[in-house]
C-alpha cells in the first residue's frame, strides 16, 4: 500500500508535464486543397474578365449602343447641333432665320 506522500509525489510529476496543445485550423491535404481551390477561382476570374473585355472590343460596343442610339443617329444629332450653332452665330437680331431641324 502507498503512503500519502508517495501519492502526492506522483500527482506532482503528472502536473509538471506540459499540457497538451490542440492545433486549431486547417492542416495537411485539406489546406493544400483549399489553396488550390482559391488559386483556381482567381484564374477563372481573370479569364472571365479578359474574355469580357475582348468581346466588348470585338463587337464594337460603345456607350451610345447601350443607350439605344445607333452611330448614325449620334452623328446626325451632332451635325444638327453644329448646324444650329452656325445659324445662331450668323443670324442677326431681328432676322427670321430659324433652324430647319431641331434636336429633341
Amino acid at each position: 500500500m502507498m503512503t500519502q506522500e508517495q501519492c502526492t509525489h506522483r500527482n506532482n510529476v503528472q502536473s509538471s508535464e506540459k499540457p497538451q496543445v490542440y492545433k486549431v485550423g486547417i492542416y495537411g491535404w485539406r489546406k493544400r486543397c483549399l489553396y488550390f481551390f482559391v488559386l483556381l477561382l482567381m484564374i477563372l476570374i481573370l479569364i472571365n474578365l479578359a474574355l469580357t473585355i475582348w468581346i466588348l472590343k470585338v463587337m464594337n460596343f460603345t456607350i451610345s449602343t447601350f443607350t439605344g442610339q445607333t452611330t448614325r443617329e449620334v452623328r446626325l444629332a451632332a451635325e444638327i447641333n453644329q448646324g444650329e450653332k452656325r445659324i445662331k452665330k450668323s443670324s442677326k437680331p431681328g432676322s427670321s432665320l430659324e433652324p430647319v431641324l431641331k434636336v429633341r
